[in-house]
This record gives structure tokens, sequence and C-alpha cells, in this order.
């Protein structure tokens, strides 16, 4: 009974929000810090703005850093939509314009759906931005191929990317709990994971994560400053195929986190930082 009634209570959500307008669509994001050299920040599937709060950002006297809810995330809006590149990148781009982040000079990085989501967003406008880190960036070609890779995962990651897993996320107000916490995320980053739609979830993973356009985009910057940064024993999204997609461009370098896993961010941002600043001569 109890899983009838959030079923209807979450597929009701979806029939009475508005549906996607551009013109109405005001993204949550934050400024943090308060220096010269502009970051655009995009957090992967099922994240939010907060997944960056590692780092003491905010007290970052060289950098301004601008934290974005993505579509149908966090406290961003969550309307009937496609949530497909042309939606997604048009919301992010409205911040773009609007604090002048389109200038050449602007850093922009991405972790997992949010790097394919940085990468897809240079390779459009490629003049507005100075170069792009993609984070535990997710290459597959299509659903059995990552429903094999996740058979030794976690058993939330073997539902969430499973053919059923529509309605796994339809049931996500039941299964936050304790047993379903993949062990690399802490508590606060997982309850912050639940402020999505099982829509705009389910949407996203098939718009973006399995439709990536990777060769696509690829083409459009095979001269732009890019930084790959990718955990070695990463459990959602290849190694192997993060290794040869950064050999398609002609500027770019990958950083090979050490046993690190998907959520490397969470465990070595100051590695990571480092590493950013250094290869965009940036302090």
């Amino acid at each position: 009974m109890l899983v009838m009634i959030v079923g209807l209570y979450e597929a009701s959500k979806i029939f009475w929000a508005p549906d996607f307008d551009l013109k109405k669509i005001k993204l949550n994001y934050e400024i943090l810090g308060s220096g010269s050299q502009k970051v655009l920040l995009l957090h992967g599937m099922a994240g939010t703005l907060d997944y960056w709060n590692r780092g003491d950002l905010e007290r970052d006297k060289t950098h301004s850093y601008f934290t974005v809810d993505l579509l149908g995330f966090g406290k961003s809006p969550k309307p009937k939509s496609s949530y497909n590149y042309y939606e997604h990148i048009s919301a992010i781009e409205k911040i773009v314009i609007k604090e002048k982040l389109n200038d050449g000079s602007t850093l922009v990085l991405g972790h997992s759906m949010g790097a394919l989501l940085a990468l897809a967003l240079v390779s459009k406008n490629p003049k507005w931005y100075k170069g792009l880190t993609l984070i535990s960036i997710p290459l597959f070609s299509n659903r059995d191929e990552i429903i094999e890779f996740h058979r030794n995962g976690s058993l939330f990651d073997k539902l969430s990317v499973g053919e059923y897993g529509i309605y796994f996320c339809m049931l996500h107000p039941i299964y936050f709990t304790e047993i379903f916490r993949p062990k690399e995320l802490p508590r606060d980053v997982f309850q912050n994971a639940s402020k999505h739609t099982w829509f705009s979830f389910d949407r996203s993973f098939k718009n973006i994560i399995l439709n990536s356009g990777n060769d696509e985009f690829a083409n459009k910057l095979k001269d732009k400053k890019i930084l790959f940064i990718h955990g070695d024993r990463d459990t959602s999204a290849p190694y192997s195929k993060a290794l040869k997609f950064s050999q398609s461009f002609d500027n770019s370098s990958l950083l090979t986190i050490k046993d690190g896993d998907h959520q490397i961010y969470l465990t070595n941002h100051e590695q990571i930082w480092k590493a950013f600043s250094n290869y965009f001569d940036v302090s």
C-alpha cells in the first residue's frame, strides 16, 4: 500500500508540473569565492550544487565559483521536459550570459553527467570559454553496456541503471535509507541526491548519459585545453574509455587518481584543485 501511495504521489507531481519554457526557466545557483578567475561548476546525476561544498571554495580569493543546480535537480525547476542537451544547455547558458561568463576567460568544470554537459556547453560556443575540466566522465554507448559495467557495482547503481530503473526512481522517497547508500557517498550528499523527480532523473539518464554524442563534441574542441580527471577504480564510469577519449584531443591531459572511485572529488578535492590550477596556470 505504501509503495502504491508513494508511486501515485510521485506520478501526480509530474502531471501537475508546468511544461518546459525556456523564457521562464531560472536555474538555482550560488557564487562562492571572490577572485577574478571565473569557474562554472556542474554537478553529476542526482547531485546538487552542494556537492562542491568540500574544499572551502567560499574562502577563495583568486577564483569565483558559479555552482549550479541543473535543470530538474536541487532547487532548480523540475518541469515536464525532455531533459535533453538542448534544454539543459539552454538553461545553463542563461546564467552564463547573465553573469558574463562568456568573455573567453571562464573555466568550466563538470563531474559525471555534469562533465558531459560541460563538454556540450563548451563545444557549442568554444570562444566563450578558456578551457574545461572533466571529472569521472561516463562514456557509454547503450543501456546494455552500462548494465554490464555496473554488474559488480553497488545495489543503488544496479537498480538505478537497470531496465526498471524508472520505477525504482519513482520510489526514491522510500529507498533513501542507509541500506541503499553507496559506501563512497557521505550521508549529506546521499540525502541531497533525493532532490529530483523520477522524471528528471529518467529523462536525463536516457538523453544525456545514454546519448552523449561524444565524437561530435570532440570534433569541435580539438584544440581546446581540457583536463580529464578520473579514478582508476571508478565503478560508475569506465576509466579505459575516459583514457581513450582524452586522446581524441590535441591539447588535453589526463590525471589518474590512484585507487579513486567515481566520487573522487569528495575524497581528493585538494589534489584536484591543485592540478586544475597548475594545468590552467591560475593561482
